[in-house]
């Protein structure tokens, strides 16, 4: 299954299959505990369109609203060690004693 954020609104695929989400919003759509089994589950509601497949390829929108978003390859701890280490080279220009 795979999930598109498009100026028609929220498409998925399943098996090659194109359904239009009734919800709207992105990040309601996208947050929800147990996503797979709930998207699943709605599936058998929607009625299949293929000619969705053409706004994938033409009028894809990033898969972010109004989530964080960091950039590829930043995660907290790279970011916290990194901040742990700048912080040991000021103190040692500064001839701070460390822990």
């Amino acid at each position: 299954m795979k999930i598109y954020n498009t100026k028609k609104g929220i498409i998925i695929n399943h098996n090659e299959q194109f359904f239009l989400s009734k919800e709207t919003n992105w990040d309601a759509f996208v947050n929800r505990e147990q996503l797979f089994k709930k998207v699943s589950g709605e599936l058998s509601d929607l009625k299949h369109d293929n000619t969705l497949a053409e706004a994938i390829e033409s009028d894809t929108l990033a898969p972010i609203f109004g989530q964080e978003v960091w950039a590829s390859g930043v995660t907290y701890f790279r970011s916290r060690t990194a901040r742990i280490e700048e912080s040991k080279d000021a103190c040692r220009r500064l001839y701070c004693p460390m822990n």
